[in-house]
């Protein structure tokens, strides 16, 4: 599977974030593995896909890791070959020509001083970290992922921006499924994290890039050191504290304004599907049904005992009683 524009050759016309057989075969081979969380999965297939529109939650990786969608039931796991295609086809999102751990990129962010080759002509902004060790805070994390994302920068002495470089293979050796572990832990989600070496004058730093994260604002769930529970950090330059008010009013506009994109887009295309003229809109509030061929009310009485079933969850699994509304008649089954 590839990302962006390309095609997948095994995806069949359906509706908008319905999966492909690729992507199930991805999923299978993943949740196999057992190296990735569902939202970790999800995230990685909606990253492929590269249309925020299109995204598909970690409930369907769940459907599938229960096996409760029959019509997955024979499609295999991908093979070890075709994971590490779809692994490698993903991660030049960070790593690729314009990524953000791109040769390009590194060099335009991390520049040398003119007669000064030991020394980096930048400061601590809102995107960069210099330690000289390997040390990550999470509290940086959670900064840079609810912000445009950062960098950590080993091997730079913090104020100084002298390059030091790391003299050891620690960061070659750190274990990131131990750091996506504790993330997971301590913010309640899976977030992007990037590592790469970068040589500057024969020294070796080590760059770890942490994107932005998908959904915003990040919130912590435990008290952790200098983190407290329920806080919402944002990276501001040189330093990690408190979301302000309106940096926090901008990132729930723009959560809301993706939530109503998403589900705009989403019931457009079934209008689309279906056809204007079979196509309706209900008030969950107060039961009216409208379209093209007219209008009709559900009984208010009845509406607070109408369960619908989630995008992806095919099978009632919560006991309470699902209606159906059939021509003239409402039943309970």
């Amino acid at each position: 599977m590839s990302t962006g524009e390309a095609k997948d050759p095994k995806r069949k016309p359906s509706k908008r974030n319905s999966l492909t057989e690729s992507e199930v075969s991805v999923i299978k081979a993943l949740v196999a593995g057992r190296k990735h969380s569902n939202q970790e999965i999800a995230g990685l297939i909606n990253r492929a896909r590269g249309d925020a529109t299109n995204d598909i939650n970690s409930g369907r990786i769940s459907n599938i890791k229960n096996g409760q969608i029959k019509k997955y039931f024979a499609t295999p796991a991908a093979s070890a070959a075709e994971l590490d295609q779809f692994m490698e086809n993903v991660r030049p999102l960070a790593l690729g020509d314009d990524g953000p751990l791109s040769p390009a990129r590194l060099t335009k962010l991390l520049p040398v001083k003119l007669g000064l080759p030991n020394s980096l002509a930048i400061t601590e902004t809102d995107q960069i970290e210099c330690k000289k060790s390997v040390n990550f805070i999470m509290k940086t994390i959670a900064a840079f992922c609810n912000n445009k994302g950062g960098y950590f920068v080993f091997g730079v002495e913090n104020g100084t921006f002298n390059i030091i470089g790391l003299s050891d293979d620690k960061f070659e050796k750190y274990d990131l499924n131990k750091l996506n572990q504790n993330i997971r832990d301590q913010l309640g989600i899976g977030l992007d994290i990037y590592t790469k070496i970068h040589i500057i004058n024969g020294k070796k730093l080590g760059i770890v890039y942490v994107a932005p994260a998908h959904t915003k604002p990040v919130i912590t769930i435990h008290n952790t050191g200098d983190m407290a529970q329920g806080h919402i950090y944002y990276r501001y330059p040189g330093e990690d504290r408190l979301i302000s008010p309106t940096d926090l009013q901008r990132l729930i506009e723009q959560r809301v304004q993706q939530l109503s994109q998403t589900i705009l887009s989403k019931h457009l295309t079934n209008i689309m599907r279906f056809g204007v003229e079979n196509a309706a809109v209900i008030n969950l509030a107060t039961g009216e049904i409208d379209g093209k061929a007219g209008s009709f009310l559900i009984d208010e009485a009845l509406l607070p005992q109408i369960s619908f079933l989630k995008d992806g969850e095919f099978v009632e699994q919560s006991g309470a009683p699902t209606l159906k509304l059939g021509l003239g008649l409402i039943t309970s089954s």
